[in-house]
């Protein structure tokens, strides 16, 4: 592989950057807010719990994967 097909940290970190924020607009509709005035802080703490909860998603499936790739190595890894 060229080192442009991994996913850099840069990458990756404008990849959870923008599903956060897809994943907190629905509460925009959704989440029955009491104020105006302290809007701000409910869409602030579910963009920074979505944000928490993609990055732990991303962790738990690279830890599966690595642990997959130690139980199933590729047979033909030298060729």
């Amino acid at each position: 592989m060229r080192h442009s097909e991994y996913l850099t940290a840069d990458r990756y970190l404008l990849a959870v950057l923008v599903i956060s924020t897809i994943l907190t607009l629905p509460y925009l509709f959704l989440l029955g807010i009491p104020s105006p005035e302290t809007a701000w802080m409910y869409m602030l703490a579910a963009w920074i719990g979505n944000f928490i909860a993609v990055n732990l998603f991303v962790l738990v499936l690279w830890i599966f994967v690595r642990i997959l790739s130690h139980l199933f190595p590729r047979r033909n890894a030298g060729a």
